[in-house]
């Protein structure tokens, strides 16, 4: 894993391919499968039911948005120009039934698409899916925002995309940590202590960042 992604960075102006993303999470599938042959020599004890979700997102040189998924983390784009659009990239893997959250929605998913779970091998499929948003800049694009399944089990995309159009490129951190916070405390008041799903949340700001310091 660790060369591929390094293949993705050094790649002196090769245009990213179709399906060169989704290499990457094959890869690191099997990277855990060879772990999981090491057995008492493994530095990963329990990899066998051990799982996750991932979600990849490259702004290209030439200003597209390329990106693959699999399993149930988000990725969402927007602008700070008021009534916008929000455009949402994954769709997650995810079917009724289980005790898997779900992105965008509530309780009583389960994934379909993982990484890992190798115990359960045929319960998963293992294919990423992809997304292209081929020029940002016409898009209007000036942010994309990457959050695990807990982060957005917590909010609506919209209450994301007007809490960062509020904080603008300069103040991007302070609303990642506001936005984890608010995430958080609305799972604790609709389920309890036990509800509440560890949130995660970057954001790639891509758009012109003014001059005067916001």
């Amino acid at each position: 894993v660790p060369a591929s992604s390094l293949g993705i960075r050094l790649r002196n102006g090769k245009v990213l391919g179709a399906g060169e993303l989704p290499q990457l999470f094959l890869e690191l599938q099997d990277a855990m499968h060879r772990e999981s042959v090491l057995g008492t020599k493994s530095q990963c004890p329990g990899i066998k039911q051990s799982g996750c979700a991932v979600t990849v997102a490259v702004v290209t040189p030439s200003r597209s948005l390329r990106g693959a998924w699999i399993g149930d983390c988000g990725c969402v784009a927007g602008s700070m120009q008021q009534g916008s659009r929000v455009v949402e990239l994954t769709v997650p893997h995810i079917v009724a039934g289980g005790r898997f959250g779900s992105l965008f929605g509530g309780n009583g998913t389960r994934l379909t698409h993982v990484i890992g779970q190798l115990a359960h091998e045929s319960s998963y499929q293992r294919h990423a899916d992809e997304f292209v948003e081929a020029d940002i800049d016409r898009a209007g694009l000036e942010y994309v925002i990457l959050g695990t399944a807990g982060f957005w089990k917590g909010l609506s995309k919209e209450v994301v995309l007007a809490e960062l159009s509020k904080a603008g490129p300069y103040h991007v951190q302070h609303a990642c940590s506001t936005l984890a916070r608010l995430s958080q405390e609305a799972q604790m008041a609709a389920s309890g202590p036990y509800g509440v799903q560890d949130a995660t949340v970057l954001v790639v700001w891509c758009g012109t960042i003014p001059e005067n310091g916001g």
